[in-house]
């Protein structure tokens, strides 16, 4: 009604792997609008942790977190299609969101907790698949951390791919014997006629070429 058609909701609060999903095939950046209320974060909370496995390099998501006491469409109503707009342009990265929240409740001016930060930001970057993400988002928990990236990927009990690779040692091809009795099957499937010409007694009957 007001302009926007590359908005899509889900039927109640839940956010599943297939939403998300079809989301990334028909989009190049899907940005999740929730209410501004605690419910509403909560929400966007368990669309982050769905969407961290399925999250591409080139395909980020945003967190877009309106006034409290709007929703999409009473904030579209009183302010229009280009406010609106302009919000979900700004709208929270999902690493900000990501790191925010791992952030909230944990005094990272304290090495206890650092500590708990550490441990919280652990099952989330297990999730993550993309390679480039994941990376980065490693580096900020280092970071915020006061650790350095090895030893945040140590704690983190996380893996990241080396900068170069050995190739690997050439396999050796064992060389092709051709027998005698192969050079006569060849023959004979050139030429049967040759069948009726052939000394037998030559043939050493151990072969399976000679059955």
């Amino acid at each position: 009604q007001f302009g926007i058609g590359n908005a899509v909701a889900t039927l109640g609060t839940a956010t599943t792997p297939t939403h998300v999903g079809k989301l990334l095939r028909l989009a190049e950046e899907v940005v999740f609008c929730f209410d501004g209320d605690a419910a509403g974060r909560k929400a966007a909370w368990r669309a982050l942790e769905v969407s961290l496995p399925l999250a591409l390099d080139h395909k980020p998501f945003r967190f877009l977190f309106l006034p409290e006491g709007e929703d999409p469409d009473s904030y579209v109503r009183k302010h229009g299609k280009e406010a609106l707009e302009k919000l979900a342009a700004q709208a929270q990265t999902l690493s900000g969101f990501l790191l925010g929240e791992l952030r909230a409740g944990n005094d990272l001016a304290t090495p206890e907790g650092r500590s708990r930060f550490i441990s919280a930001a652990r099952p989330q970057l297990s999730k993550i698949s993309a390679p480039a993400l994941k990376l980065q988002v490693l580096k900020e928990v280092a970071q915020l951390a006061r650790v350095s990236q090895e030893e945040a990927e140590r704690l983190l009990d996380i893996r990241t791919a080396p900068s170069f690779s050995r190739p690997a040692p050439a396999r050796a091809v064992p060389p092709v014997t051709v027998t005698q009795e192969r050079n006569l099957l060849r023959c004979l499937l050139a030429k049967p006629a040759l069948a009726g010409e052939l000394e037998f007694e030559l043939l050493e009957e151990q072969l399976p070429e000679s059955g």
